[in-house]
């Protein structure tokens, strides 16, 4: 059970939250700290910590500080997660797809009830962002964030406006929206 809630944040008027997935629900790195996306990690996987994986090759899967806690009062106040995502394994089916298997691993699945699209190469997220209800979609790149914003259904909130997921379950946070 969470100890947060959105009552008196600025999440409380939305019906439904979408993230993307690499830099924004988690961060994956190469045993020598490069940035890699969650598509080039291989299983298996194995639960280091409660926020963190190791694939078979020591590639690291961390859960951004407070994400759990941020989804988990989103499940709560009945929101609908989703998920747009580039992170897709070409030709494997979407239980095979390893960011399918890390939601699952990272115990946070189970709260996407929205639509979850992973597509490989996906040239413009705004084409997979659906609109339900009052709709926020929270994204780590601009160009993203921007083209979704173009859509003029959506807000957006591009992920690097804040310093961590539990800052935002506070009701004094100062964050800059677009909408579309």
């Amino acid at each position: 059970m969470s100890l947060f809630t959105f009552k008196d944040t600025v999440f409380e008027k939305y019906d439904t939250i979408i993230f993307d997935l690499d830099g924004t629900i988690w961060d994956c790195f190469t045993p020598n700290g490069i940035g890699i996306g969650a598509n080039k990690t291989i299983p298996p996987y194995t639960l280091k910590d409660s926020q963190t994986i190791v694939d078979i090759n020591g590639n690291l899967i961390k859960l951004q500080y407070g994400i759990i806690d941020f989804i988990r009062t989103a499940d709560q106040e009945d929101k609908n997660l989703g998920i747009v995502s580039r992170s897709e394994v070409e030709n494997l089916t979407e239980q095979a797809q390893p960011s399918i298997m890390l939601l699952k691993r990272f115990r946070i699945y189970k709260f996407f009830n929205y639509e979850i699209t992973i597509k490989y190469n996906m040239p413009d997220k705004s084409e997979y962002v659906k609109a339900n209800g009052k709709t926020l979609f929270i994204d780590n790149e601009k160009q993203n964030t921007d083209n979704v914003n173009r859509l003029d259904v959506v807000d957006v909130l591009l992920r690097n406006s804040f310093q961590n997921w539990e800052d935002l379950l506070n009701s004094n946070a100062k964050l800059h929206f677009n909408r579309g």
